[in-house]
């Protein structure tokens, strides 16, 4: 039977999560290291099982492959700094007002809870279906193909030349804030009607 959300972070005690913090940071402190082990070993999906922690400590620094963060939040000013990420779910996590930067491949953030986020570096093939993204702030981002279908991306400042390579926007609801200087390529534009689109570049047959 599927754990509940309830029951993954009651499953984190003070100790646990104490310590697993202090694997992060001596990690971060030691180029190349590995990325900390889970007290609770593996999903049934191979990955290391994070589900549900409450952290309060960046990952920083590190790469990571194979980790599964669902419904982890991000607290106190936790965050991903230059890190690297690949194959890794972060489905419903919460990282409202964090950094989330350097590199991302392959990663699940369905449902994540991203609004206020800055977001840097490139995200490559990465799923943010029904994610909530309003307000999140992202300068000269590489997003290449991306799902954004269902996400909320109200209010948002995704400017700087962001370039979106190859993503879906479908059923995207009240697409606004502002885009200005982004370059959006592939067949079909995201309607952006709602947007600040100043200096916009659209490659792909159709004007923005």
């Amino acid at each position: 039977m599927q754990s509940t959300k309830r029951q993954l972070r009651a499953r984190w005690t003070p100790e646990l999560t104490s310590a697993f913090e202090r694997e992060l940071v001596l990690a971060s402190q030691r180029p190349g290291a590995a990325f900390p082990a889970s007290p609770f070993g593996t999903t049934a999906a191979g990955r290391v099982d994070l589900r549900g922690a409450r952290l309060t400590t960046p990952i920083r620094q590190l790469g990571a492959t194979g980790v599964d963060l669902s419904d982890v939040v991000f607290a106190d000013g936790a965050s991903v700094i230059e890190s690297e990420l690949e194959d890794c779910v972060l489905d419903r996590i919460d990282m409202r007002r964090v950094f989330v930067r350097r590199r991302f491949v392959d990663c699940s953030f369905v449902g994540a809870k991203l609004s206020g986020a800055r977001l840097g570096g490139v995200f490559e093939g990465c799923d943010f279906s029904d994610a909530t993204l309003s307000r999140s702030v992202a300068s000269g981002v590489r997003f290449e193909r991306c799902s954004f279908t269902g996400a909320s991306v109200r209010d948002v400042m995704w400017t700087t030349r962001c370039v979106f390579d190859h993503c879906e926007f479908e059923g995207v609801a009240a697409f606004t804030g502002s885009v200005a200087g982004s370059v959006f390529i592939g067949p079909t534009p995201p309607d952006l009607g709602g947007c600040i689109v100043d200096h916009v570049q659209y490659e792909g047959g159709f004007p923005v």
